[in-house]
């Protein structure tokens, strides 16, 4: 069984109520609302993706 990466799925849970908030928003009727949801989850995602990149890189993953 493999050990759970706390960070990483802390991230993916961010990133998932990032998109929610996307839903939220549309439900809403806020542009703004869904820009800026829109952005933090690229942000987000983005991030986690460069931290496993650079993880796997340095062999620590």
């Amino acid at each position: 069984m493999k050990k759970i990466n706390v960070l990483f799925f802390s991230l993916a849970i961010v990133t998932v109520v990032c998109m929610m908030l996307i839903g939220i928003a549309i439900a809403i009727g806020s542009l703004i609302g869904i820009i800026l949801a829109s952005l933090a989850t690229i942000l987000v995602m983005g991030f986690s993706f460069s931290m496993k990149k650079k993880m796997r890189n340095s062999g620590r993953l």
